[in-house]
């Protein structure tokens, strides 16, 4: 009975924390140029999150501080709302919500 609870349970649940983190590992993205850009002068703090405007297509594009917020829901809130602007005077772009580690929590386009 106890191997049976060991093959059934233990084991594929072992076997799938190995997968997960052989994912991460192997399939880390790195922030784009932009991006990278930006956080190299004004770097993120600790356990602080980002709203990012980033324009243009291609290898032109350039993303602009919309502001460091304690929580996500702030720099949520403040993607949506430049979002709504940037939808009335007729720009595309998109918006970024980043945690300190330059990883996009949401992103929205206009």
């Amino acid at each position: 009975m106890l191997v049976l609870l060991f093959y059934y349970l233990a084991l594929p649940m072992i076997v799938g924390a190995l997968v997960i983190q052989l994912i991460k590992r192997s399939g880390a993205l790195e922030p784009p140029e932009h991006i990278k850009r930006l956080c190299a002068d004004r770097p993120i703090e600790k356990r602080m999150f980002r709203a990012v405007r980033v324009d243009g297509e291609g290898d032109s594009r350039q993303a602009a501080l919309l502001g460091d917020f304690e929580t996500l829901q702030d720099a949520v809130d403040a993607i949506y709302a430049a979002k709504e602007n940037a939808q009335k005077t007729g720009v595309h772009a998109a918006f970024l919500a980043l945690n300190d580690k330059m990883e996009a929590l949401e992103q929205i386009d206009s």
